[in-house]
């Protein structure tokens, strides 16, 4: 794992830990407003996963990148523009916030617009990426070559070492706190692929 992947992935290990545990300390009582759904924190997501769909979708575009590479950077800008339908609920959840509102979790918790909420747990999609990204790097020359999937090493081991977070989070399980961990490892995930986005483009943040 190169210097700079260790670096940011430590970095927003240490930010969703102090998110999810001191975020009421740190924001008072505008804290839900920050962490929980229709918040700051899912708004930067959303704003990630929108810039890395639109890097891909670039890379897909240049004819010098091989074809099956070409077809991946198409799926991975698919699966970045459905994650923003995700975060936002498809256009009827509240992307911008009101802080006047006194209804908060009625207006800024809309539960039944995006599968993610509607169907399964939260949860799942964070701990669905993390073991696809475990299984990806035990077995990542051949899955790679195989696929013929454009990925990084230091992608992967990124995401994992930011998965490490959660044995810092064990305090926040007894409260209302817990509601924060999806959160910010959506947020964190998000920032990491329009990392490996920009990798893929540009050949920035990862090594080659």
């Amino acid at each position: 794992m190169s210097r700079g992947a260790l670096s940011l992935a430590v970095a927003l290990t240490a930010i969703n830990v102090v998110l999810v545990n001191w975020s009421q300390p740190l924001f008072g009582s505008w804290w839900k407003y920050v962490m929980w759904e229709g918040g700051v924190v899912e708004d930067l997501t959303a704003l990630q996963f929108i810039a890395g769909g639109v890097v891909f979708v670039l890379c897909a575009l240049q004819r010098h990148h091989p074809r099956a590479h070409r077809v991946w950077f198409a799926l991975y800008a698919l699966a970045e523009f459905v994650l923003v339908g995700e975060e936002t609920n498809y256009g009827t959840g509240t992307l911008f916030l009101d802080l006047a509102d006194p209804n908060f979790a009625q207006n800024y918790n809309p539960q039944a617009h995006n599968l993610h909420n509607y169907l399964i747990e939260a949860y799942i999609p964070v701990l669905a990426l993390g073991i696809i990204c475990a299984v990806l790097r035990v077995a990542y020359r051949p899955t790679v070559s195989r696929l013929r999937l454009p990925m990084s090493k230091d992608f992967l081991d990124a995401i994992l070492v930011t998965a490490v977070a959660l044995v810092f989070m064990v305090p926040s399980f007894r409260d209302e706190r817990f509601l924060s961990i999806d959160e910010v490892y959506e947020w964190s995930s998000s920032l990491l692929l329009m990392c490996l986005a920009l990798y893929c483009r540009f050949g920035w943040v990862f090594r080659r």
